[in-house]
């Protein structure tokens, strides 16, 4: 009881601290956080349940800390703050520095640390902290990794209990920069989310225009102020930081777009136009619910129903302002009271990227619910006027998803789908340009369970889609697009049902080696424990080579937070890899990713792709 009274306690002066009304001057009061929570609340309930599913794990974290917050608390002998989850686990941010060319086995020391252990509060014998989702960028001699991170989240919540009410902040996003090509790193704790009330949940994408200028955006970020006749201006947004140093200080963020309190913007991604650093693109999803509350738009784009799209915004002065939004895609949305299902696909998780003539490439996922359309869906569109059109759309394959259970559920909590160990994923594709020749060769690679289906009776979808990485490539600016094919296939010798492989990032070198690395448990006969891997082509990606970057697996165990930091089932989203800008003939990539273990958890990254 003495340890629930501690917790009740903390929240107490958590909530008192975050929702006290905090003057910016005399006339534009802060709006407190909790507007801001209520508000991603609102939305969520007005959204279906086929569209909840399909939030980012950052989104779902930032609204399990609003229920957690808000929602009024069950009643019981252990009345109070409850913690879920395994004894003192975390995952931690790692690297490697991968040679393309080596042909060396991986080694342990290999993988440097990138967050830092100085961050794991181990206050708690219930509760870890967890650094996952990580995006890097490598320009000269410098690195930047971004990651989502528990860890900022609970120094940033905690900071008005010792800087003031009037000083607080919030970012759940992490970094770490170097200086000596990811030889060593330094972790500054958490990334500026700029003045209160900005918050900043996580989704981290970094590029970088050259050695000194790097870009970095974040999503869902909410901001807002009290105006003069006492209204409240909620804003939802992307953020975009800005360091000039390579990396070590970052700008308060600018606002890439932002939207009213009756939408959520989640899964930003971000790209540098190759031939201009100041050319900057955004693109996003936009859950929309203007339509279901008429007060918030007397004409919004679906009047009675809700709506989602994937939009593009771009800065052409190095991102101190950006255009108004551009629809890549949208779809209104009715609601089948009986079945919940929605008429319509509904989107997510955009990738951009931009060409050497500067034709914007996106790709993104649809999902649709009809029993007559494929369920899920990677799309493609091109513009070749910068963003400010684009062209038909094109079906690049059908998806099947990995794991169990795609569209489940109807509560709130329940997610697009699970993979064994009972951890979020959404398929999320990957996508890269080569633009050596006289036309750019777009790749896309993302997970997919098509070719490793087994039966499962006591699944609710009675079977288990074990995902391939699978790759597919046009080379004819996205119109037309190769058979999917898979980079690793299971092999010959695995003794188990299966093996799944999940969350890959792709990155092409100025030489046009290729690097994809993902999550993979091959190693494993029962399919649970994880090593992460890259693979390497030479040749287009007709062929690849296969190095494993952890000398040992780790087994993922997660809902190690405090549920007021993170959901139950969050484990990260994606984790990236970059190419060395600027730097021809070397063919050295970065890449970052997490692993887990039993004493508090950390991102990591690796640089020398070794053959197995």
């Amino acid at each position: 009881m003495a340890a629930t009274r501690k917790w009740c306690v903390l929240i107490c002066a958590l909530l008192a601290a975050f929702f006290l009304p905090v003057a910016n001057g005399q006339d534009n009061p802060k709006v407190p956080l909790e507007s801001s929570l209520r508000a991603a609340i609102a939305v969520q309930q007005a959204l279906p349940p086929a569209q909840q599913n399909l939030f980012s794990g950052a989104l779902n974290n930032w609204l399990s800390m609003a229920h957690a917050l808000l929602d009024k608390p069950a009643t019981g002998p252990d009345d109070g703050a409850k913690l879920n989850g395994q004894a003192r686990t975390g995952s931690n941010a790692l690297a490697n520095r991968l040679n393309a060319d080596s042909s060396n086995r991986s080694e342990e020391n290999d993988i440097e640390p990138v967050s830092s252990s100085a961050f794991d509060l181990q206050a708690s014998h219930l509760a870890g902290f967890t650094q996952s989702t990580t995006s890097t960028a490598w320009c000269g001699h410098n690195i930047v990794t971004g990651f989502n991170s528990t860890v900022a989240a609970v120094q940033t919540f905690w900071a008005p209990l010792f800087n003031g009410a009037n000083n607080p902040l919030f970012s759940a996003v992490d970094f770490a920069y170097s200086r000596d090509d990811g030889e060593t790193f330094t972790d500054p704790g958490f990334l500026n989310p700029g003045p209160f009330p900005n918050t900043m949940s996580g989704n981290p994408v970094v590029a970088c225009a050259n050695s000194q200028r790097f870009y970095f955006a974040t999503s869902p970020f909410s901001t807002g102020i009290v105006t003069s006749d006492g209204g409240e201006n909620l804003l939802s947004a992307v953020g975009v930081s800005i360091s000039n140093d390579g990396g070590k200080d970052w700008s308060h963020p600018k606002f890439a777009v932002t939207k009213t309190p009756f939408h959520l913007i989640d899964k930003a991604w971000l790209a540098v136009d190759p031939r201009n650093e100041n050319h900057v693109y955004v693109t996003y999803t936009d859950y929309d619910t203007e339509g279901v509350f008429p007060q918030s738009n007397p004409n919004p784009r679906c009047p009675g129903n809700s709506r989602s799209a994937i939009e593009l915004v771009s800065s052409n002065n190095g991102g101190r302002t950006w255009s108004a939004p551009t629809i890549v895609q949208e779809a209104c949305h009715s609601v089948d009271p009986v079945t919940t299902a929605i008429t319509g696909p509904s989107f997510t998780g955009s990738q951009i990227a931009i060409g050497k003539t500067g034709k914007v490439y996106v790709s993104y996922l649809s999902f649709a619910t009809d029993a007559n359309i494929p369920a899920v869906q990677l799309k493609f569109r091109r513009s070749d006027d910068q963003g400010v059109s684009f062209g038909p759309e094109v079906n690049v394959t059908n998806v099947t998803p990995t794991g169990c259970c795609a569209f489940v559920g109807g509560e709130i909590g329940d997610f697009q789908g699970f993979l064994q160990g009972f951890f979020q994923v959404i398929d999320f594709p990957s996508m890269a340009v080569d633009s050596r020749g006289d036309r750019d060769v777009v790749y896309l690679v993302w997970a997919d369970g098509r070719d490793n289906s087994t039966t499962d009776v006591l699944l609710s979808t009675n079977q288990y889609n074990f995902g391939d990485i699978l790759l597919s490539k046009s080379e004819d600016g996205g119109n037309s697009w190769t058979s999917p094919f898979p980079i690793s296939p299971t092999p010959r010798s695995f003794k188990g049902a299966g093996r799944d492989q999940f969350q890959p990032g792709i990155a092409i070198n100025e030489d046009g080696k290729i690097a994809v690395c993902y999550n993979d448990r091959r190693n494993d006969p029962a399919n649970n424990a994880v090593d992460h891997y890259c693979s390497f082509s030479e040749d287009g990606g007709y062929s690849f080579r296969d190095v494993r970057q952890t000398a040992s697996s780790w087994i993922p165990v997660h809902g190690s937070e405090s549920e007021i930091v993170a959901g139950p089932a969050y484990m990260g989203d994606y984790d990236g890899v970059a190419a060395h800008l600027g730097s021809s003939g070397d063919n050295l990539f970065f890449s970052g990713f997490q692993i887990i273990k039993n004493v508090i958890v950390t991102a990591h990254g690796r640089s020398s792709g070794h053959e197995q």
